[in-house]
């Protein structure tokens, strides 16, 4: 990999870092702001269910890095990913 795209990736980490911890204090005050019974019960579903795709969607790039770390541990004892997988 070169500096360059090393470098890239890092500051895309670190902008999507800023902006999910920044629209989730927007969010929370929004929503310790609102009444309880202003939201539908519709709404508040639909509101989870966004929140929980967005987080999954977080959830798979953390995996990424997890999957770069288990080749190179495997390759260094000497076990393919598909003898792994089989096992």
């Amino acid at each position: 990999m070169s500096r360059l795209k090393l470098a890239q990736t890092d500051l895309e980490l670190q902008l999507l870092t800023r902006a999910v911890c920044a629209g989730c204090v927007a969010l929370a005050s929004s929503l310790d702001s609102l009444p309880s019974d202003m939201v539908a019960r519709e709404m508040r579903g639909r509101w989870r269910r966004q929140l929980e795709q967005a987080a999954r969607a977080l959830q798979l790039v953390a995996e990424r890095l997890d999957v770069g770390r288990d080749a190179e541990a495997f390759r260094l004892v000497g076990v393919r990913r598909d003898e792994k997988e089989s096992r």
